[in-house]
Formats: C-alpha cells, sequence, structure tokens
C-alpha cells in the first residue's frame, strides 16, 4: 500500500535484497551499491569495477521480477 510520498511501505532492506537476489540469481558481474526512495522514484547504484551506473526506476519495476530482469539486462556492456 502506497504511503504519503507515493511509493509502497516495502522496507528498503527487503528491496536491497530482492535485487541482490535477482543479480545473484543472473550471475551479472555487477553489484547493487546504493537504493534510495524519493517521492514517485527509486533511485539505483549499481557498481561495475570502477563505474558506477545509476537508473532511476518506479516501483512497479522493483515488484515484478520480469521488469527486474530487463532492469539488469540493460546494464550489462
Amino acid at each position: 500500500m502506497p504511503n504519503n510520498d507515493g511509493v509502497s511501505g516495502v522496507p528498503e532492506e527487503v528491496l536491497t535484497r530482492k535485487i541482490e537476489a535477482a543479480i545473484e540469481r543472473r550471475r551479472e558481474v555487477f553489484t547493487l551499491s546504493y537504493l534510495a526512495r524519493s517521492n514517485l522514484a527509486y533511485t539505483l547504484k549499481f557498481r561495475q569495477g570502477i563505474a558506477d551506473l545509476v537508473r532511476t526506476v518506479d516501483e512497479r519495476t522493483l515488484e515484478d521480477v520480469s521488469r527486474l530482469d530487463k532492469l539488469l539486462l540493460k546494464l550489462r556492456p
């Protein structure tokens, strides 16, 4: 259920574990280094070597496994 700032009440720790599990399942070469919630979206920072890849996504992307997989696929070099 969304709270007053427009995003769900899912704790960031739960979302972090979900994203990290998806990264591990896909055997990706990058890691999640930052996750922050803003009024309408989440900012994610992924680290690959010395590069940081930053993406802003809506809540649906983190809730749906297929959308999360598409996001991770787009991060590949």
